[in-house]
């Protein structure tokens, strides 16, 4: 299988501090004390058959509407209608309950219309026949409410709570549940919805069954913001005041399965407690095609997973990608046994998350709770992860272990130890975080088919065991000063630091890709013998020395980033980028030795960066493809290419023993490499606007059209220029310029519209080709001899030799042509064209 990016799981482990698209949740981080959780009745300390406990109406009684108009018709004793005729409707009742059998049908003007139904009478309302709503139905009773076996409830959308909602709040559509009720809200029965079902309230249980394909279904028992979804337009905010418990138990079926389309969301959250019994079922999976939904079970203080509970949220069977599973416990979590997957048969794996505040991972059993009669003990203040659930996990998931949700700022706590060593293939993915620091034990190896992520906080990465995961990555990010790692074999390896200091990696680096990012500190990484591939390195001030002396030093894959910021980098190799470019960010001072093969960068370093290369005999290789390319030097044996999005300039010399250099700047943008000591050789023009070059001892330049050079075009030497065909063209209006120290010759056609200029004085100017075609030109040089297919200007000329201007049409001047020696000036004009060199100060 395929798998999610890490990118998701930052997402998800970033969500509970921010609104989300489905789920938004707010946490009070209290402790309680741990308290039994009990069958579903038993938990309130009632029993359907016990003293004190009114028995159950057939029907709902004592209606009193408070908003909004409705008509109610019993059409027998075991049947009642009620037709909402507004859209939005208050009904204060005496009593809410429905007997076995009975029936009572709400019909609303449609979907959307809403219906508050609050019981104001002083017992808990006990559902156990037909309820039936085709809108949304929300039932409020602080006595409590329960839902029993016999019960079938069929409607659009429902919440069923003992907190109360306000009527000013119902009617603006803002969903504040209120209230210090610790009756409870059960369901044993079956509830079926269209788009979502809740239960809200102290105590929270269901032992039944809770449908709603594709939509949401939450059990809810603390402080929470649920958001239901975008389809349904609105969400639920609970504020619990004199909360005591705070407890959810999912004993039943949770199922938000889509068979035609992406998996819905299923939230269980407690302030004290939530358990997913053995044997129960929450299911956010997708059917045929779509994506998987989110489970999420969530405590302030304790989350259970009991054995042979299922928990899914797997991709579609022809397409779609895994969903996302959390099992979350601020204080602790016990997964002993359970059954979590988020494969996709024909897509991406989905993600499991794990998060208490601190975490073994060892041999041991798995928690730190032990079950005392019907009480939870802590036996640790560490949630204890057993391997063997881990690695069961890692079978059909990608599996993120944090501590404190992945919070640097922890007050306590927030370590993560590795304390036995894991080993999975699977092929998926394990991620581990730690809020402080995260550390492995002596023979604690970590040996995957997957990648594997690494993430501490101030106290650092240490890991004593080796790490071996083939050739896939492994990725080391430490808010401390320092990493420290054994021996690793990886196809890639990625270090971070965030504080000011080190990189220290291990003496036994095997391996395809380099990553390495510091905040200000530094990194050495030499490998001694053979080769070695970059990924990025990001330094800040810091510096880097990177080092293959006989090997070579290559991105293993693409698009690797180097990235200093203000720093500086030297790397050193048989070759550098030679096999796959490399991409050299924001680097201050960056130098590069090859010292018998190429150098290649595809995203060479932004501008203000001071940029040295030397490639010996080998070629050289600079891309920009995010803004304009400045170098500082460039020196190769072979050929120089050079490509920006952005312009093209430079600060020193170009120089590549006369062989190609091709230059590619922006569309719009010029390029101006007008050092004295280039020595280009041949060069090509790809894409520019203004182009500007000055050689030392000539070159030749390659074909230009209008779609390549879109503006003027400047050429400075110290020695000669040779055009070479099949034409250099220049667009409308646009200008060539040519200050030469030698001789100046074409083999292809100039189709120059604008103005030509050429100083070359002493040297012979010799433009022949039967193509050119001039707008105007003026020529200082020796022996000068141009040719033009049609009609041709002179401008200013001094030419101290034979001047001969040959034009397929008429010959005109618009400046002075000088002839300062004895040779002639000779003038061929088209058939029947006239020449006309009228200028006054002709000599």
């Amino acid at each position: 299988m395929k798998k999610l990016s890490n990118s998701i799981v930052q997402s998800e482990l970033s969500r509970k501090n921010q609104p989300g698209k489905f789920f938004r949740i707010v946490c009070r981080s209290t402790i309680y004390t741990l308290r039994a959780f009990f069958l579903p009745l038993a938990v309130t300390g009632i029993t359907l058959g016990s003293p004190g406990l009114a028995m159950a109406a057939n029907l709902p009684s004592g209606a009193e509407v408070m908003h909004g108009q409705m008509e109610m018709e019993n059409l027998s004793a075991d049947s009642m209608r009620i037709i909402q005729d507004s859209q939005s409707a208050i009904v204060n009742w005496q009593s809410f309950d429905i007997g076995k059998g009975a029936l009572v049908d709400i019909v609303q003007p449609n979907m959307d219309a809403a219906m508050l139904s609050r019981v104001v009478g002083g017992n808990l309302s006990q559902i156990h026949g037909n309820l039936r709503a085709n809108g949304h139905l929300y039932l409020i009773n602080p006595n409590g409410i329960i839902f029993g076996s016999d019960a079938q409830i069929d409607v659009n959308a429902l919440i069923a709570s003992s907190l109360d909602l306000g009527d000013s709040d119902f009617l603006s559509g803002k969903f504040l549940f209120n209230g210090d009720s610790e009756a409870p809200v059960m369901n044993l029965g079956s509830i079926k919805s269209d788009e979502f079902a809740v239960l809200i309230g102290n105590k929270v249980t269901n032992t039944g069954t809770i449908k709603s394909p594709g939509g949401a279904v939450g059990l809810l028992a603390d402080n929470t913001t649920f958001e239901i979804g975008e389809a349904s337009g609105g969400k639920i905010s609970m504020d619990i005041s004199g909360l005591l418990s705070g407890e959810a138990m999912q004993g039943g079926s949770l199922d938000t399965a889509n068979p035609n389309g992406d998996g819905g969301k299923i939230l269980v959250q407690g302030t004290q407690r939530v358990t997913a019994s053995a044997g129960s079922i929450s299911d956010a999976s997708s059917g045929s095609l779509g994506d998987g939904g989110k489970v999420i079970y969530f405590s302030d203080d304790t989350a259970v997973w009991e054995p042979s509970a299922s928990i899914l949220s797997e991709g579609g069977t022809y397409g779609g990608d895994g969903g996302f599973v959390e099992l979350s416990g601020l204080q602790n979590v016990q997964l002993n046994g359970a059954f979590i997957s988020t494969n996709a048969e024909s897509g991406e794996t989905g993600m499991f998350l794990i998060d208490p505040v601190d975490i073994t991972i060892s041999s041991s059993s798995t928690s730190n709770l032990a079950l005392n009669g019907s009480t939870y003990d802590s036996t640790s203040t560490t949630t204890i992860l057993n391997v063997d659930d881990l690695v069961a996990a890692l079978a059909s998931n990608n599996v993120t272990v944090t501590t404190v949700n992945n919070s640097f700022d922890a007050p306590n706590g927030g370590d993560l130890t590795v304390a036995t060593s894991i080993t999975s293939s699977s092929g998926n993915d394990l991620t581990l975080i730690a809020s402080d620091q995260l550390t492995s034990s002596y023979g604690a190896d970590i040996t995957l088919t997957g990648n594997l992520n690494l993430t501490a906080g101030p106290g650092g990465i240490q890991t004593i065991g080796n790490i071996n995961i083939g050739s896939n990555t492994l990725t080391s990010n430490s808010g401390g000063s320092a990493i420290y790692v054994g021996d690793v074999t990886a196809g890639n390896l990625s270090l971070t630091t965030t504080e000011t200091g080190s990189i220290i990696q291990s003496t036994k680096f095997k391996g395809g890709e380099l990553n390495l990012v510091t905040n200000n500190g530094n990194v050495e990484v030499t490998a001694s013998t053979g080769d070695l591939s970059i990924g990025s390195v990001s330094l800040g001030t810091g510096t880097a020395t990177i080092e293959a002396s006989s090997g070579t030093i290559n991105d293993a894959l693409s698009d690797t980033t180097i990235d200093f910021v203000a720093g500086s980098a030297t790397l050193t190799g048989t070759s550098i980028g030679n096999s796959q470019p490399i991409d050299f960010g924001s680097v201050a001072t960056l130098d590069l030795t090859a010292s018998t093969g190429n150098i290649s960068s595809n995203s060479a370093a932004s501008s203000g960066t001071s940029l040295t290369a030397s490639a010996g005999s080998g070629s050289i290789t600079f891309e920009n493809s995010t803004g304009a390319l400045e170098v500082a030097s460039l020196t190769a044996g072979g050929a120089i290419d050079l490509t920006s999005s952005g312009a093209i300039t430079q600060t020193g010399s170009i120089s590549n023993n006369g062989q190609t250099t091709t230059l590619a700047a922006g569309l719009s943008n010029d390029i101006t490499l007008s050092n004295s000591s280039n020595d280009f050789g041949t060069v090509t023009i790809s894409t520019g606007n203004n182009v500007n070059l000055r050689d030392v001892s000539g070159f030749t330049l390659n074909s230009i059209t209008t779609s390549q050079v879109a503006g003027n075009l400047t050429l400075q030497t110290a020695g000669g220029v040779a055009f070479a065909s099949p034409a250099i063209t220049l667009g409308s209006g646009d200008d060539l310029s040519i200050t030469s120290g030698g001789a100046i010759t074409d083999s292809g056609s100039l189709i120059i519209p604008g103005t030509t200029t050429i100083s070359a004085t002493g040297m012979d100017v010799t433009l022949d080709d039967a193509s050119n075609n001039f707008g105007t030109i003026g020529v200082t040089g020796a022996n000068v001899s141009v040719l033009d297919f049609d009609g041709i200007d002179l401008g200013a000329s001094t030419v101290s030799g034979t001047f001969g201007i040959t034009s397929g049409g008429a010959i005109t001047d618009s400046g002075t042509q000088a002839i300062t020696g004895a040779s002639p000036f000779t003038n061929t004009a088209g058939t029947n064209d006239a020449i006309t060199l009228d200028d006054a100060s002709n000599a």
